[in-house]
This record gives C-alpha cells, sequence and structure tokens, in this order.
C-alpha cells in the first residue's frame, strides 16, 4: 500500500479535517489498514502543526553543557526554525554552540550543594567521596563561566539561598566577581519539598527586598511537590 506523505508547508489544519472526515466513512471503518495509514497520516500533520507553532525551547539537565553535541545539535534545530532558546546551566563546562543560546539561565553551584556521604541522590546512588571529589571539581569553574556570559546573547544569575549568612556571601561575592547587576539576579529558595519552600519564600522575599536583588520560585515544587516525571 503506497504511503502518504505530510509536507511542512501545507495547510495542515485543513488536512486534518479532509482526513477525520474521511476516517468517519464506512469505507475506511471496515478497512483497518486505510484507517491505521489515515491516523498516521494525520500524526505526522499534527507534529509539523506544532514545530510550526513553538516559538521557545528550554534546555534543562542535569548539566546540559557537558554534551556539547547534543547542543550544538540543538541550537542548529532551534536557529533554523527562529526558535528563542535558554539553557539553565551551573557553568561548569563552556561550549561555543554554532548559534548562540538567547538566554543563559546561570545557577552556580555553591558550598551547600556538596551531597553528604552516605545520603542518598535523586537517581538512587549513595553519595561516596569520589561523587564528591567530582563534584567539587566542577561546581565552580570561573573561566568557563566567564566564557559563558560573553559568548552568548544574554543572560541572568539565579542563584539557590538557604537562608543562611554563609551562602548569602557566596551568592554576594560571586555576583561581583562576575560584574553580574542586580537586577539580573533571581533568587530562588532552597528547598526540595512544597513544606520547606513555603517557609523559605517568605525568608526570600524580605532578603531580597533588603538587598535589592529579584525573586523567582520554584512553581513545580509547589504544584508538585516531591513527585517525579511530571
Amino acid at each position: 500500500m503506497k504511503l502518504l506523505t505530510a509536507f511542512e508547508f501545507q495547510d495542515h489544519d485543513a488536512h486534518i479535517a479532509a482526513h477525520m472526515a474521511f476516517m468517519a466513512s464506512r469505507m475506511v471503518q471496515i478497512n483497518p489498514q486505510v484507517y491505521a495509514l489515515l491516523q498516521s497520516h494525520i500524526s505526522d500533520h499534527i507534529s509539523f502543526k506544532a514545530k510550526a507553532q513553538v516559538k521557545e525551547m528550554m534546555i534543562t539537565g542535569g548539566s546540559p553543557t557537558m554534551h556539547p553535541a547534543l547542543m550544538n545539535e540543538l541550537t542548529r534545530f532551534a536557529w533554523k526554525r527562529s526558535i528563542v532558546t535558554t539553557v539553565e546551566t551551573e557553568g561548569s563546562h563552556f561550549i561555543e554552540t554554532p548559534h548562540r543560546f538567547d538566554l543563559v539561565s546561570l545557577s552556580p553551584k555553591f558550598e551547600n550543594s556538596v551531597p553528604v556521604v552516605g545520603t542518598k541522590t535523586p537517581a538512587g546512588k549513595i553519595v561516596d567521596e569520589r561523587m564528591i571529589k567530582q563534584h567539587n571539581k566542577l561546581r565552580l569553574n570561573h573561566e568557563a563561566i566567564k566564557q559563558t556570559l560573553k559568548y552568548h546573547h544574554d543572560y541572568h544569575y539565579k542563584p539557590v539561598w538557604d537562608g543562611t549568612e554563609e551562602n548569602l556571601k557566596e551568592i554576594e561575592d560571586f555576583r561581583v566577581m562576575h560584574k553580574i547587576p542586580k537586577h539580573k539576579t533571581y533568587i530562588m529558595p532552597a528547598g526540595d519539598t512544597r513544606e520547606i519552600l513555603i517557609e523559605m519564600y517568605a525568608k526570600v522575599f524580605e532578603m531580597v527586598a533588603v538587598h535589592g536583588y529579584n525573586m523567582t520560585g520554584r512553581d513545580h515544587i509547589i504544584a508538585f511537590n516531591t513527585e517525579r516525571g511530571v
């Protein structure tokens, strides 16, 4: 049976409507092969339509800049389609992508991010000394961060604050070192449960008002708490 082919330039709504009307006919209803073929073809039109409607793309991780081949391919994909791209990174690696990211969302790993030996990671692994050594090796690569902020189109600084003066000093020292304006600084509250975050929100609101930073929430945790894969 000859396969149907959808093309990017077609009127996808018109094709979807026509094919669905045809699928409702008795001729198609009694022919499972034709029905399946049309169903697959409609899916192709829906995919093309979705691509045309995507205007922004967020690349997050883990550590997406540890995968340069993938990052290069994603920037090419986005550039061809005029998609605005944001990458979330801790700044461990600099990548000179063929097309620059529109926005770098920089969240450096400060001292409070160092895992504790014997605890369990979100992936279920037990933290050991080797894991901590690797974490510390990558967590504040100032040269890579400097290159990243200079190369890409724009950035903001989005550190996590745990409510302590020690962590606040790290956040401010880093900001000054990299000459980041306060209006580009967005403080996130520390916490991986809804209960902890609700408690932290008030503290962060007060702190940013005093120091002249911005605040950004963690809506996914407020919405879904500790659920994963949602």
